[in-house]
């Protein structure tokens, strides 16, 4: 008897684990386009890298529903790690207003530090907040863009929106 219902349970909880269905998950990448504008000269500067708060450093698009807590889309992640795609982004960007990025560690310097990157559910905006360092001077970057009605691509339109227009205005003023 007890084997009976022994099997009985586990078939019961076998058959569960089987019929959930896994989540999909969707993956986006931050787009950035290279134009082709013709350099006459390049502005070489020092880059020290990214650094990128702890709360989105990750592959999890974060939204905000109230001021006070940031949660994580549970079924649309970024392609890769924040970081990683920002750098190709802050590449792409600088290539664009001709100024070449080095490894050379001089004073004229630059490091861009990311404090937030959200879409922020009470408002319907993107959000991007950071800073450019440039030696001694530091360049706010605070950009909210207006998500349009639709499906969740239109959160995504609207970051890499922000995250260009931010990255392209603060290195236009170099």
């Amino acid at each position: 008897m007890r084997q009976i219902l022994f099997l009985g349970i586990s078939a019961i909880l076998f058959a569960g684990c089987f019929s959930k269905q896994i989540q999909e998950q969707n993956k986006y990448e931050i787009y950035t386009p290279l134009n082709n504008k013709e350099c006459q000269k390049y502005i070489t500067i020092s880059y020290l890298g990214i650094e990128v708060a702890q709360k989105i450093n990750s592959t999890k698009i974060a939204y905000k529903e109230n001021n006070n807590k940031l949660e994580y889309f549970a079924k649309n992640k970024w392609a890769s790690n924040l970081q990683d795609m920002l750098e190709i982004t802050l590449n792409k960007i600088a290539k664009n207003n001709c100024i070449a990025l080095s490894d050379n560690n001089s004073p004229g310097s630059m490091k861009l530090k990311v404090l937030d990157l959200y879409f922020d559910e009470s408002s319907n905006k993107a959000v991007f907040n950071a800073i450019l360092e440039l030696g001694e001077r530091q360049i706010w970057i605070a950009k909210h863009t207006k998500v349009e009605e639709g499906d969740f691509s239109k959160i995504i339109n609207a970051l890499n929106s922000t995250i260009n227009s931010g990255l392209d205005e603060a290195l236009g003023e170099i």
